[in-house]
């Protein structure tokens, strides 16, 4: 990682100097194009065979022509589910689609610099059909990849790890005294976790050799570890779009899946996380790793030969699309019309999409309160909750979706008196 990247933030010199800093076998030395820029398995690859005369001498960070820095080269951004998936049309042709998730929505930037290719799992057969048909980067004006998992595979990759156990527990949303439950089931379900993880690694061993890879969340928490095995000297970023629990509710998980997710986790170069608290939550649990050494003050990992940089990068609201939407005229006329349904009350709107972290119960919980404290306010004030469903339901989901509608039936009849507020529950 060159130092004078041109990583824009308030953290801009941490991450420059974080090469300089780190253990030599790590740091860029001149090598071949194929060997890649930061050397993190010199020894691992034979490079310690030879006298000290024959060994690589350290030189200044990037010190290697044939890499540019990493704000100059290729970027890999590698999700389970990538901003376009295609159908087949009614003239047989081939129709894109946007992604399902917020995490498209997050990224969908990416794509206004050069030479970024987006790695995702193929979600329909028109994707797996689409590059042996036509060139994808005309298709789309997008390059995109896409990783083949066998359905059987990516169920209990997706469903059975990443949603069924995984979401759960960073979410910190267990009921404890019940579940989780680990059987055989869970078993099988890890090893299509592992596989599915190595795919996307094999695919992204394909890529150019001075690429820098972005890779997202939960799902793919193992790949930092199966990349570098694949390619050392890979720089690898790992980025979490969730919360990451704490080290004693990781706890509850199987030793050797927890440790196989640290160890996975900590297979990459860089570590972000959306809050202090997260990152810190990781590093708590890394520690307990045979052989790492957890750095809290300047907030580093070190396992096994290698250093990872931890740090928080919160993702922000993209403002300029809503301003946007709110300047088009459609948008002047609803609000319009809003304004005259509603006379002198107020309205109070939320949207979630409809899962269990969103806490949309206790919202309604707490609206009902307030109005139980503030009477006044009663007749007063609308409630408009929209929900939209969630790209990747679980089991646990329809009971849950059902509380919150049971909700909206039986607020009248505890919370209203002759000059009620009205609700009004809807989903998409």
């Amino acid at each position: 990682m060159d130092p004078a990247d041109a990583f824009d933030g308030p953290r801009d010199r941490e991450v420059r100097t974080f090469e300089q800093e780190l253990p030599g076998e790590q740091r860029a030395v001149p090598l071949t194009l194929r060997e890649g820029a930061l050397g993190h398995a010199a020894e691992s690859r034979g490079a310690g065979a030879g006298t000290p005369e024959e060994q690589p001498r350290y030189t200044a960070p990037m010190a290697d022509p044939y890499l540019p820095p990493a704000i100059e080269s290729p970027l890999v951004v590698v999700s389970n589910r990538g901003p376009v998936t295609f159908e087949r049309n009614e003239a047989g042709g081939f129709e894109a689609q946007r992604g399902a998730g917020g995490l498209v929505t997050t990224l969908a930037g990416v794509f206004y610099r050069d030479e970024a290719t987006w790695v995702a799992a193929a979600m329909t057969e028109a994707d797996l059909e689409v590059p042996r048909r036509q060139a994808l980067d005309h298709a789309t004006d997008l390059r995109l990849r896409f990783v083949s998992i066998d359905p059987k595979i990516y169920d209990g990759y997706y469903n059975g790890i990443s949603n069924g156990i995984l979401w759960f527990t960073h979410h910190f949303l267990w009921d404890i005294a019940r579940s989780p439950t680990f059987d055989e089931s869970t078993d099988d379900a890890w090893h299509a976790y592992e596989e599915a993880n190595r795919a996307f690694a094999e695919v992204l061993d394909r890529s150019p050799q001075d690429a820098v890879f972005l890779v997202q969340d939960y799902q793919l928490s193992l790949v930092p570890m199966y990349l570098r095995e694949l390619r050392p000297d890979a720089r690898i970023i790992h980025f979490s779009h969730t919360p990451f629990a704490g080290q004693t509710y990781l706890r509850m998980l199987p030793i050797g899946m927890r440790e196989s997710l640290l160890r996975g986790l900590a297979g990459a170069d860089v570590l972000g996380f959306q809050s202090r608290t997260w990152a810190e939550n990781f590093l708590l649990s890394a520690r307990s790793l045979p052989g790492a050494k957890a750095d809290l003050r300047r907030w580093r990992l070190s396992l096994d030969g290698r250093t990872s940089l931890i740090r928080t990068f919160p993702v922000s609201v993209g403002a300029e699309g809503l301003r946007s939407i709110a300047a088009q005229p459609e948008t002047k006329a609803i609000r319009r019309e809003i304004r005259s349904s509603l006379g002198e009350q107020r309205l109070l709107l939320r949207v979630d999409r409809l899962e269990p972290s969103k806490n949309i119960l206790r919202g309604f919980l707490a609206y009902e309160l307030f109005l139980r404290r503030n009477p006044g306010w009663q007749g007063r004030v609308r409630f408009l909750t929209g929900s939209t469903q969630s790209s990747g339901a679980t089991d646990g989901y329809p009971s849950w979706s059902g509380s919150n509608t049971t909700w909206t039936t039986r607020w009248p009849r505890t919370a209203c008196t002759t000059r009620c507020s009205s609700t009004r529950y809807t989903t998409a």
